[in-house]
């Protein structure tokens, strides 16, 4: 692990924070560098649950799973829904008490922030959070945020919460991807033991995981090269539910191998999980002296799972492509012409502008300046589809490398990517643009940059400075953000001690969305931007 900084240490306009200008690398060695190797971890269900009628429904078992890692020494990992996007700011939803700084979304909400349980109290008083909305009963967890303490170093000097920590109650709507994780500093992978080589490999773009069962016998497999000589020490799978019992094969090919299981049984490894998680087994001390392999020499790993009922699972990884991208566009095509909620949102918008213009037009006049905004609206309705989407990616999977047993057969990997098949599953978000959730406000900001064509390639970002919150705002969206705020469409959110925020991870509004496009058709008319 490294510090990640600018070369030249510049510092943000207000003191605090890490400068967006200067040089941002790693050393050359410091990029290969291991000091910590990930063991396991621990997937547990959330207390926060919902029946069919998507009323909240709360898990104390799972509050049980949890309490049982803290006391186990594992802190965990959770998302859950802040209402504020930086130190100093409180939505209207008034989630967050700031005078006992604690926390309770009374409401189902969708996450935007991940923090790190590091105990709990039973008896901490419900009394504690906000009057106007407390939790059902006594109990909170005690929560390390990362925006920083008072006692803190640069730069992670700020002065939040009680020293940083927070309570968060039992009952908080929100709480979702609860994770604990056991890390290992002295072991095998890492730096301390010397050089090791680590045989895996990685399918990039990864935006989603699925998890397949069927009924017959499945397994996946990877077939590996070795570089060098070596002697395998330890393997690895991952696993997304409970209960899963986990078969661990190594082979040594055979030259004519047609298949990963086409060789000499080195050894076999059964373990079974309590939680779906990331999972790390040593090879036996018996099997070691079999589990060396020359320069040269093909190996597989063969990992067959199989559930607490009985069927077999096989936990695959994906990104979007092409074929993805544009059956998704499809879809979301389909359903705005079906619904129009897109249209209607700017419709509304530009009503309501003009009629604040114009106190006196009539319904007949008002209709008469949708009309003519028709181009515009199509245009931006357009834009809006195609990039409130995932982005995609090529992943390059060679022939030969990764394969799936499934009805019997050993497939090539690569054969069933090549095949162009659509993954059975809803549209999904990847972290920049996902249909399946509200845009955000930084990315709606992408999305009006880029139905006006702007070029954001080495944009002026000084116009951010005005607001508490830039650091905050995504890299990749900064740019757009940038544009956006310097032709009027954005101006952000005036705070109780007259600051301004962009609020750029923030779920948008239908209100606010319609009020962008309203200053984007503003900046149109007066010539700032234009839509082609």
């Amino acid at each position: 692990m490294a510090l990640y900084q600018n070369d030249e240490g510049y510092l943000g306009e207000d003191g605090t924070y890490w400068s967006p200008d200067g040089t941002w690398s790693l050393s050359e060695e410091l990029r290969a560098k291991s000091t910590a190797a990930l063991e396991e971890s621990f997937v547990l269900p959330t207390p926060a649950t919902f029946d069919e009628d998507g009323s909240y429904v709360y898990n104390e078992l799972a509050t049980a799973a949890m309490k049982e890692q803290i006391y186990q020494g594992r802190a965990l990992s959770i998302a859950f829904c802040a209402d504020q996007s930086m130190p100093g700011q409180l939505s209207e939803n008034a989630y967050m008490n700031p005078d006992t700084w604690s926390h309770y979304t009374y409401e189902p909400a969708s996450a935007n922030h991940a923090v790190t349980i590091v105990g709990w109290d039973d008896s901490y008083p419900k009394e504690n959070f906000n009057s106007e909305h407390q939790p059902p009963a006594d109990g909170a967890w005690i929560v390390k945020n990362s925006w920083g303490a008072a006692s803190n170093e640069f730069p992670n000097q700020r002065d939040w919460g009680d020293e940083g920590y927070f309570y968060m109650s039992y009952y908080d709507q929100s709480l979702v991807i609860v994770e604990a994780f056991d890390y290992d500093i002295n072991g095998r992978e890492t730096d301390k033991n010397g050089e090791f080589i680590a045989n895996q490999y990685d399918y990039m773009t990864i935006d989603y995981s699925t998890c397949d069962a069927y009924d017959e016998l499945a397994s996946a497999a990877n077939v590996f090269v070795a570089e060098d000589a070596q002697e395998l020490t330890s393997l690895s799978c991952e696993t997304s539910q409970p209960g899963t019992t986990v078969t661990y094969e190594v082979y040594r090919l055979a030259d004519d191998a047609a298949s990963p299981t086409d060789g000499e049984l080195v050894t076999s490894i059964e373990e079974t999980y309590e939680y779906g998680g990331y999972h790390l087994v040593s090879i036996p001390e018996a099997d070691r002296a079999k589990a060396q392999f020359a320069k040269g020499e093909r190996l597989s790993v063969v990992v067959t799972q199989q559930g607490a009922s009985g069927e077999y699972l096989v936990l695959a990884q994906g990104g979007t492509n092409e074929a993805y991208h544009e059956w998704a566009i499809g879809v979301l095509t389909e359903s705005e012409n079906e619904n129009h909620n897109v249209e209607a949102a700017i419709i509304e918008g530009l009503r309501t502008r003009y009629r604040n213009e114009n106190l006196d037009a009539t319904d007949e006049e008002v209709d008469a300046y949708i009309a003519s905004q028709a181009d515009l609206i199509e245009k931006m309705v357009e834009t809006y589809i195609q990039v409130a989407l995932p982005l995609f990616g090529r992943s390059v999977v060679n022939p030969g490398e990764s394969f799936l047993l499934a009805d019997g057969a050993w497939t090539d990997w690569s054969d069933v990517i090549a095949s162009g098949t659509l993954p059975d599953a809803e549209l999904i978000d990847d972290g920049a643009f996902g249909p399946a959730d509200g845009l955000t406000r930084e990315q709606f900001c992408a999305v009006i940059a880029n139905a006006a064509g702007a070029g954001l390639e080495g944009q002026d970002e000084s116009a951010l400075g005005a607001f508490a919150d830039a650091p905050g705002i995504s890299a990749w969206a900064r740019p757009a953000v940038a544009w956006a705020v310097k032709r009027g469409v954005i101006s952000g959110v005036e705070q109780a001690d007259g600051s301004r925020t962009l609020d750029a991870t923030r779920v948008l509004t239908r209100a606010e969305m319609a009020a962008m496009m309203v200053n984007a058709v503003d900046a149109v008319d007066a010539g700032v931007i234009s839509f082609g």
